[in-house]
Formats: C-alpha cells, structure tokens, sequence
C-alpha cells in the first residue's frame, strides 16, 4: 500500500480541524428545554383516567373533592395538582404536559 504524501496530511488534518470548529458552531449554547424521561406518555393525547392511573403507578393519591375540577392528584410529599376530567375526552397538551411534569417531579421514581 503505497505511503500518504506529507502534504496530503496536512489537508486532511486541517479538513479534520475545520469539521470540528464547524460542530462546535452548530452545537446548542444551553441545554434543550424538551421534557426529558417523560416518553411516550406526552406524545400521544390522554384523558383524565389514563393520567390517574398513571398517578396511581407512581404512588401519588387521586382524590375526589369539591369546586370546579373536583379531582386531585396528591404527590407522596403533600403537593396537590388538579386533574380536570371531562368525560372521556382527551386533555389538552399544555395540561398534560404540566400534569405529568407533576406527576414525574413529585412521584415515587420506579428506578
């Protein structure tokens, strides 16, 4: 196998150089603000039910009660999160997201 000229390496390793300045460029400044470890559960609409089953698994209190939205999510620590249920229709995706970003924070890990 025939010997890479010197010049040719130094091409090479300046393309090299070059290419990691570029990443470096494109790479984000701060970290992403997407919702991490919250996978699938986020992606695809739920209702009121399937969120406080899934509540339950991560060992917070689903409470009936009084007022407006009349069910509670009770965190193992004492924080309360209301939970509006509205038939079998599906939350909206701010509400859900800000329900299990709840739930994920304030819940027992399954770790």
């Amino acid at each position: 196998m025939p010997e890479i000229p010197p010049e040719a390496k130094a091409l090479i390793a300046e393309f090299n150089e070059q290419e990691a300045r570029s990443r470096a460029e494109r790479a984000p400044k701060s970290p992403s603000k997407r919702i991490i470890n919250r996978s699938r559960e986020i992606r695809r609409p739920m209702t009121a039910g399937e969120i406080s089953s899934l509540a339950r698994s991560k060992g917070c209190i689903v409470e009936g009660g009084n007022g407006r939205h009349g069910v509670h999510i009770i965190a193992p620590n004492g924080q309360e999160c209301a939970l509006p249920v509205h038939g079998a229709k599906t939350l909206h995706t701010g509400t859900q997201k800000s329900i299990l970003k709840f739930i994920e924070e304030n819940g027992v890990s399954n770790n």
